[in-house]
């Protein structure tokens, strides 16, 4: 009897032990915010909500970054200044117009679909 209670002691003592050790490690993994006016929080799945919209029988692409968390004009500025205006001025990225939709997302007008790719690395270079 008293043997079972040392046992059943020692098992919650490094139950806890190793659960506490988790948490710590646990709070150790996850990365500081990053310090912007906005947030872009991930999907149910782990990935940006960046997406691709084509309209007119796909003539004309959209690059469409849904809930945008926080000042959405400081977004819509920064993308201005890094993505469009920072490309040449014959780029694809110079045609770019930026409008916002519902107060969370942004719509990239004059977009191509493999500037997708372009718009994902940048949000994560920003640690979004």
């Amino acid at each position: 009897m008293i043997g079972n209670c040392i046992r059943r002691q020692a098992f919650a003592s490094s139950f806890h032990a190793s659960r506490s050790y988790a948490t710590q490690a646990a709070l150790a993994a996850t990365p500081k915010p990053v310090q912007y006016p906005y947030y872009i929080a991930r999907n149910t799945m782990g990935s940006l909500p960046v997406y691709t919209e084509f309209k007119n029988a796909g003539a004309r692409c959209q690059i469409l970054i849904r809930n945008v968390e926080g000042d959405v004009n400081a977004l819509i500025g920064d993308i201005r200044e890094e993505l469009v205006q920072s490309e040449e001025a014959g780029s694809d990225m110079s045609y770019l117009s930026v409008e916002v939709v519902r107060s969370k997302h942004l719509v990239l007008h004059g977009a191509r679909p493999r500037m997708k790719n372009e718009v994902i690395s940048w949000l994560k270079e920003r640690g979004f």
